[in-house]
């Protein structure tokens, strides 16, 4: 027996079944807020947003994986493998398009209150569904291609390339080139705006520490402390996206322009191609006091559950 197989079975299992625990709370956390407070903030929507695409990311990418180790190679089929690649690569689109626009929405959030400020502040708040939906829309159009692309039988005359358990017809050069293109640059596009709106989020915050000391209002340096910490937050959010993001495309990167490399490494590209819908749900618990106060709530009544038990007992 290969014990490797054990190991990789072991490995996606814990990443799969974590990641979509992690991601179930938070949702389930916001669902709790949401029937508290009968209104969500628009940030809340972001992060919503930004758990659901995460949790399906992780099924879709982790179980065929996991169903391959467990030695049903033929699951799924062609019309499954359809399915499921194109559904993550729509949900990919979502995640990073959802971290970018967290990203540039705190950016404007902590931008100085001018009055050209103050009109974008206002926008982006009463447009942060329909920017979503956008989103939704913009990378299932993206990945409209993968339909096309799945094989039944594969044979000596189809060149074709493997993703996890699947194989996905190759069109040719001209295709891929711009496929590629594409792609790459939908990614890049919403990278560099992360980047450059974390930048700024960074170079105010440089600031507003600078004027602090000046600061003579408690309430508004309370509200400062408050975005300063939520900028940083989300800053630590950003800069997990774009790690796992490098490591992803470097390894891609290699594997396209070799002719030969260890089989192993598409299947570590693959797992940490889902790292940060793993980690992202853990790291927004750490920060996000509006998802520790469902989650105390819940285990006060876990605990009041258990000792009414006990009192039914004696």
């Amino acid at each position: 027996m290969n014990l490797s197989v054990p190991v990789k079975l072991a490995a996606f299992l814990l990443q799969t079944s974590l990641g979509v625990l992690g991601n179930i709370i938070v949702l389930g956390a916001y669902t709790h807020i949401t029937q508290i407070q009968q209104k969500m903030k628009p940030v809340d929507k972001i992060f919503c947003s930004l758990a659901f695409s995460n949790m399906m990311i992780l099924l879709t990418r982790g179980s065929p994986q996991i169903m391959s180790y467990l030695g049903h190679q033929n699951i799924p089929d062609t019309v499954g493998c359809i399915v499921i690649f194109y559904t993550y690569r729509l949900l990919r689109g979502v995640s990073i398009s959802a971290t970018c626009f967290l990203s540039v929405f705190q950016a404007i959030v902590m931008a100085p209150a001018t009055s050209r400020w103050e009109s974008l502040k206002t926008k982006v708040s009463n447009y942060i569904l329909p920017s979503l939906a956008a989103f939704w829309l913009g990378s299932a159009v993206m990945n409209i291609y993968i339909p096309f692309s799945g094989l039944a039988l594969v044979n000596e005359t189809v060149p074709f390339y493997r993703d996890g358990s699947c194989l996905f017809r190759r069109f040719g050069p001209v295709f891929e080139e711009l496929f590629s293109t594409l792609i790459n640059g939908y990614d890049f596009l919403f990278i560099s705006l992360m980047l450059l709106s974390s930048t700024y989020t960074v170079f105010i915050l440089r600031r507003h520490g600078q004027q602090v000391k000046y600061l003579h209002s408690i309430k508004t340096a309370t509200r400062e402390s408050v975005d300063k910490k939520a900028s940083k937050n989300i800053i630590k959010l950003t800069a997990l996206y774009v790690f796992f993001f490098s490591i992803d495309t470097l390894i891609m990167i290699y594997t396209v322009t070799q002719i030969s490399f260890p089989a192993l490494l598409l299947e570590i590209q693959l797992f940490l191609s889902s790292c940060f819908s793993m980690l992202s749900p853990f790291l927004v618990m750490t920060f996000n006091k509006k998802i520790k106060i469902p989650l105390g709530w819940f285990r006060k009544m876990e605990k009041s559950n258990m000792s009414s038990v006990c009192n039914e007992e004696m």
